[in-house]
């Protein structure tokens, strides 16, 4: 239900987060705002700061609320809901 309201979207290729494939026929749920730790530190270079390195986890497909099927995201930079589903 999440998936059609446009709070869940999904990964199909998440290689360049180190996953292997997904065994859903979806892929993988991506929120929102959602980061994958990379596995090693970076440095601030404001602060100097050390701390874990993360991308961000961009979708790649979502659920038609109308058929639900599965589509193609235009921009997965911008998070798109569909009209009046924004939670």
């Amino acid at each position: 239900m999440q998936a059609t309201k446009g709070a869940v979207k999904f990964v199909r290729n998440a290689a360049p987060y180190g996953l292997g494939p997904s065994r859903s026929r979806f892929g993988y749920l991506c929120v929102e705002g959602m980061v994958m730790p990379l596995g090693r530190d970076e440095v601030d270079p404001e602060t100097g700061e050390v701390r874990l390195a993360r991308v961000a986890v961009l979708p790649t497909h979502y659920k038609s609320p109308q058929t639900g099927a599965l589509l193609e995201v235009e921009n997965p930079h911008v998070w798109a809901y569909p009209k009046g589903e924004r939670p």
